[in-house]
């Protein structure tokens, strides 16, 4: 069995990287004509993502939609447990979505040249003072329209239970008065866990909660929202 499966996961991940980079290299050809917004919309909601899907065997399922905010930005903050995450996101969300990234993704040939055309957000959290520079520039792009995602663990969680959050996002919300949005990944690590190779077909749901309106949070400081927001993914994960 092992050398049945061993050609299908080779060629599994021959075309889903074939089609990650055509996506990639049709999203910089578009870019010279469009804005970042109906590029990134087009290219990761309605092009990639759909066959992604089919490629890695995942039945997804959102419940939430009716909170996203259409008419101003939010930043969404969701747990984070698989590389598929990003996939689950763009599909779920209706809104063009850009990432606050960590800033080893710039050595990334394709991916790296996407994200900088696209204007999302790389932060080095090794360098409190770029990553200050790098939370300012995010506020400007949600003030200019872009609805953002952060995955405030800073990392992959080896397990369901999300992991502390950091401060970094809600500083970003606090200070820039913009609404939160929590989000909840379930699944994904079932098909490809924190430092596996081996992807397996699964279902996923993704869970999109209430809107957290600026108010709400001002007399928070930013430690106390990270665990506040916590809670509710955890809430919105039934944990």
């Amino acid at each position: 069995m092992k050398w049945i499966m061993l050609p299908l996961n080779i060629l599994q991940a021959v075309a889903i990287l074939a089609w990650t980079v055509f996506s990639g290299l049709l999203a910089l050809i578009l870019r010279l004509f469009f804005s970042p917004r109906k590029v990134v919309l087009f290219i990761s909601h309605w092009l990639w993502s759909p066959v992604m899907l089919l490629l890695t065997g995942m039945h997804l399922r959102v419940s939430g939609r009716e909170h996203i905010l259409k008419d101003r930005p939010a930043i969404f903050i969701s747990n984070h447990v698989s590389q598929l995450d990003i996939l689950v996101l763009v599909r779920a969300i209706t809104v063009p979505l850009f990432f606050v990234a960590k800033a080893e993704l710039r050595k990334v040939p394709v991916l790296s040249q996407y994200m900088q055309a696209m204007g999302m957000i790389f932060v080095d959290r090794r360098d409190k003072e770029m990553a200050m520079v790098s939370m300012r520039k995010a506020i400007e792009r949600i003030r200019e329209g872009a609805d953002v995602v952060t995955f405030p663990e800073g990392t992959r969680s080896k397990s369901d239970e999300p992991l502390l959050f950091k401060r970094g996002t809600f500083v970003i919300a606090r200070e820039g008065q913009i609404p939160v949005v929590p989000v909840a990944i379930r699944g994904t690590r079932r098909m490809l866990p924190s430092g596996s190779f081996t992807l397996r077909p699964g279902k996923v749901e993704v869970i999109i909660g209430k809107p957290v309106e600026p108010e709400v949070f001002a007399h928070l400081s930013p430690e106390e929202m990270a665990t506040c927001f916590r809670m509710r993914v955890l809430e919105l994960l039934g944990q």
